[in-house]
């Protein structure tokens, strides 16, 4: 199996990020490939910058999806996700989609847990479109400039997405726990050991998924 990871932005230390987490979650087997564009954003941290990626999405499809048997969007924004699945006739999954989508599956009490205030309205219209706003008590951002520049996951930022867990377990309810954000690959299995809940990678979540359909596009005779 060979998947394209899609990353809209040009920040390529993100999408090794992104595939390396890939890679551990699809096993032996399956190969993961990751693009960028040449310009754009360098993380997508705004609506603006959001609808400004679609275009280069659309073209790295195009020019990258030959041999792959599936599509990850390697962005928590789920940057044209409806569009790409229009376009192309092979499994596309989204972060912020296959994240919702696994945590539900755990909870019926999920916390949403992001960098960067301004996304909150974001992804809490994006939870409202996949209908799961009311398996979702609350999405939270923390404020870590650090976090976007950061090659590897690293300690300091990972003691702070465990307190800030730690607040949604005890004020929120949360029974499990998404995180989402591509800069935040790699953190899930950092902190899900200190923590009493799940915790759901979002783009570990979106590697299993495609991996899931396009075994089930297969055995449909697709493919």
């Amino acid at each position: 199996m060979k998947l394209l990871l899609i990353n809209p932005n040009t920040s390529r230390h993100i999408t090794e990020r992104l595939c390396a987490e890939a890679r551990i979650a699809a096993g032996a087997g399956v190969v993961i490939e990751g693009v960028n564009p040449a310009s754009g954003p360098a993380v997508i941290r705004s609506k603006a910058d959001n609808d400004a990626a679609i275009a280069a999405v659309h073209a790295m499809a195009r020019e990258h999806l030959s041999d792959h048997d599936g599509v990850i969007l390697g962005v928590s924004m789920d940057t044209a996700l409806a569009s790409l699945r229009k376009m192309v006739r092979v499994p596309v999954v989204g972060m912020a989609q296959a994240g919702l989508t696994a945590a539900c599956m755990l909870s019926d009490q999920v916390a949403g847990l992001t960098l960067g205030a301004q996304m909150v309205p974001l992804y809490e219209a994006l939870t409202e479109d996949y209908g799961f706003a009311v398996r979702v008590v609350r999405w939270r951002a923390l404020e870590i400039a650090a976090a976007f520049v950061q090659a590897d996951p690293d300690a300091g930022t990972a003691d702070q997405l465990v307190a800030a867990c730690d607040d949604l377990i005890a004020r929120d309810g949360a029974g499990a726990i998404l995180l989402c954000g591509a800069v935040l690959s790699g953190y899930g299995r950092m902190i899900a050991p200190r923590l009493g809940v799940p915790v759901i990678d979002a783009i570990v979540a979106a590697t299993l998924q495609a991996m899931a359909l396009v075994r089930m596009q297969r055995l449909n005779g697709g493919g």
